[in-house]
C-alpha cells in the first residue's frame, strides 16, 4: 500500500479524520437525523477521496 496515503504528518492526518467524522456525526446524525449508515458512508468517502473524489490525480482538469 505504499504511496496510497499522502506523505504528511500522521498526527495531522489523524486529527483531520477525527475532525471530519466528528463534524459529520454531530451535524448529520444529531442535528438532521440522517441515517447512521449514510453518514458513515459519507465520512469514509470523504476521508478516502477528499474534495476531488476520484478526479484527485487530475489536479489541473477543469471541473
Amino acid at each position: 500500500m505504499s504511496g496510497r496515503v499522502r506523505d504528511a504528518d500522521p498526527l495531522v492526518l489523524a486529527y483531520a479524520i477525527l475532525g471530519v467524522t466528528d463534524s459529520l456525526a454531530r451535524n448529520l446524525l444529531f442535528v438532521k437525523g440522517e441515517p447512521p449508515d449514510e453518514v458513515a458512508d459519507a465520512a469514509v468517502a470523504f476521508c478516502l477521496e477528499g474534495l476531488l473524489g476520484e478526479r484527485a490525480p487530475a489536479r489541473l482538469a477543469k471541473v
